[in-house]
């Protein structure tokens, strides 16, 4: 995996936290979008941050670089993320 494609990968998702930020900003009063502005910045944030550890070379098996499939799921999205649930941590 190139690092080209991951900082792209990592500015998309910026992007779309931003713009969702602004959406729910517009609509204070829609609680599912006020969670779905949370979660895409949250994961931003872990995504960028995982980035980094990958190009600095430094990885742990609670973080987990490259997308594992967890129960099934097909999103590289949610899979890359560290698990918050203890029955998904392996």
């Amino acid at each position: 995996m190139s690092t080209d494609f991951l900082e792209q990968h990592a500015r998309q998702l910026q992007r779309e936290a931003q713009q969702t930020a602004e959406r729910s900003a517009a609509t204070p009063d829609d609680f599912w979008l006020n969670a779905a502005a949370d979660n895409c910045w949250n994961g931003s944030t872990d995504e960028v941050l995982r980035i980094r550890a990958l190009l600095a070379g430094v990885s742990d098996s609670k973080t987990r670089v490259f997308p594992t499939q967890y129960q099934g799921g097909t999103s590289s999205h949610t899979k890359c993320f560290r698990p918050r649930n203890k029955r998904l941590k392996q």
